[in-house]
């Protein structure tokens, strides 16, 4: 998509640039015919002063003949011969004159509509580029904020997947802390993913499967240890006779008594409800309950890794069901 954002930009560079020439063809035509029209113009004016010219110098010789005829008529005949010349020829500079006005004139209007004429080009263009330029930026914003949602959908999947394998998923989601920072984003977006990304552990978590599969050993050793008194006390004669009821308990476990009672009755009844709430696919529940029947008893310290992997699980679920769903919104708002 960027390729082809780049290709539309060229192509309308290449427009503009195809415009401007041949604005600028027409502009040196209409130049060229106006000087044309300025040369025609100037040489009808010269043949008409020629035409004049010419006139003139006939009308001066028939004044002259005149003259020379009205010398022998006498003086006063002379002299209207003389004022009549002269009257010819003041008409005659009156007529060039208003020539030479009306012929400037003309230019003057045809220099008037040819820059009016340019001016109402040079807008149409104008008005045609800069609707050319919105709808560029129009686009421009859209495509971007498509890239945008496709990089942050893409990210979350990589961070999904990487997740969904227990292993570590730094990358992946740095990725989505990249792709959320991406120029022409909402800030609000990108807060609302950092502080997400916050709430990640550090380093990967055992997915729930391999959590479920773990948590039968884990019960056996709550088990085992449940009599025991936390920190250990007791010595090895301790460990064994909880190792024993905890043998018995089992063997026993649904026969009616419930297994007892005191620390041992809380890790049992804790292991039962943690069960249950592991396959409901509640994890945090779970290690809840596992954390809290297993409290004051050796019993604690087998429970506790399962119980912070179940909590880390719980988390990256929580996340990525939040990053799922705010890239959604985000693909959809742009539909």
């Amino acid at each position: 998509m960027v390729y082809q954002a780049e290709e539309d930009a060229k192509a309308f560079a290449e427009d503009v640039e195809r415009r401007e020439k041949r604005h600028a063809a027409e502009l040196a035509s209409s130049t060229a015919a106006l000087r044309t029209e300025h040369a025609v113009a100037a040489e009808h004016a010269a043949n008409t002063i020629e035409a004049l010219a010419s006139e003139v110098e006939k009308s001066e010789r028939r004044v002259a003949a005149l003259a020379a005829e009205l010398t022998r008529a006498g003086e006063d005949a002379e002299r209207r011969a003389e004022e009549a010349a002269a009257e010819a020829e003041k008409n005659t500079t009156r007529l060039l004159e208003e020539q030479a006005a009306a012929l400037s004139a003309a230019a003057a209007e045809a220099v008037v509509k040819e820059r009016a004429h340019r001016a109402t080009i040079l807008d149409e263009i104008r008005m045609k580029t800069a609707a050319l330029k919105e709808a560029y930026d129009v686009n421009g914003t859209a495509l971007e904020r498509s890239h945008r949602s496709n990089r942050l959908s893409l990210a979350v999947f990589s961070l999904h997947a990487a997740a969904s394998r227990g292993g570590s998923f730094e990358k992946e989601a740095e990725l989505v802390r990249s792709a959320a920072a991406t120029a022409g984003g909402d800030a609000s977006d990108d807060a609302l993913i950092t502080a997400v990304l916050k709430t990640l552990p550090t380093k990967g978590t055992p997915t729930t499967e391999r959590l479920a599969d773990r948590l039968e050993d884990v019960q056996r050793a709550a088990r085992a240890l449940a009599l025991v008194p936390d920190g250990g006390g007791g010595g090895v004669l301790s460990h064994l006779v909880a190792t024993l009821a905890a043998m018995f308990r089992v063997s026993e476990r649904g026969g009616g008594s419930g297994g007892g009672s005191g620390e041992g009755a809380g890790v049992e009844a804790a292991i039962a409800v943690a069960a249950e709430a592991m396959a409901a696919g509640e994890l945090a529940a779970a290690a809840d309950a596992l954390e809290k029947g297993a409290e004051g008893t050796a019993a604690a310290a087998a429970v506790e890794g399962w119980v912070k992997d179940a909590r880390d699980r719980q988390r990256v679920e929580l996340a990525l069901s939040v990053l799922r769903s705010h890239t959604a919104a985000v693909a959809a708002s742009l539909a």
